[in-house]
């Protein structure tokens, strides 16, 4: 994580050359981005397939694009109503820690009127069942963003197994994989 001198120092530098620091890429895209929150690559090739590759850059106050002939910081400077699609990841584990949470109040009612071990059962169902929607959430971004990769594993083995040009995606084995 950045630390916010630098980021500060960075926006400053950035509102001088033009940058528009203020409007921001907008909700959507920034929910994009927060589900591959764990690989700037995979956020560059998000911005890239948005708003073409040679419309994105990086600084270290964040992501760059260039949008009807401006350039924006994606990331916005300050607190904006935006930054809540930052924590869309994060959605699915609350979410899961209140299905968890309140379908065990609809099967067992005596949790809540039950004492201090109840709430602490409760406690823990509710951990349990966030942790557990955090998990699959982080399994099925994995099996998606990395289907890719593995067609090419696939590929690239086929490839050398039967040799150049009896599979499109790589042709003569040598072409790299798009990025996802």
């Amino acid at each position: 994580m950045r630390n916010a001198k630098e980021r500060s120092a960075t926006i400053g530098k950035l509102r001088d050359t033009g940058v528009d620091v203020e409007t921001g890429a907008g909700a959507s895209t920034r929910a994009g981005l927060a589900l591959r929150e764990f690989s700037p690559e995979r956020q560059r090739d998000f911005l890239a397939k948005e708003f073409g590759a040679e419309n994105v850059r990086s600084s270290t106050a964040g992501f760059i694009i260039k949008k009807d002939g401006k350039e924006l910081l994606v990331d916005e400077s300050g607190l904006t109503l935006n930054d809540l699609s930052d924590l869309v990841g994060d959605g699915i584990v609350v979410g899961g820690a209140i299905a968890a949470t309140l379908g065990s109040i609809a099967l067992f009612p005596e949790l809540i009127t039950g004492g201090v071990l109840s709430l602490a059962g409760l406690a823990v169902i509710s951990g349990l069942g966030g942790q557990t929607a955090g998990g699959v959430s982080d399994v099925i971004k994995t099996i998606v963003f990395s289907f890719n990769g593995l067609l090419l594993i696939f590929n690239s083995k086929y490839v050398q197994s039967y040799g150049a040009g009896s599979c499109s995606p790589l042709k003569n084995g040598r072409e790299k994989r798009e990025a996802v």
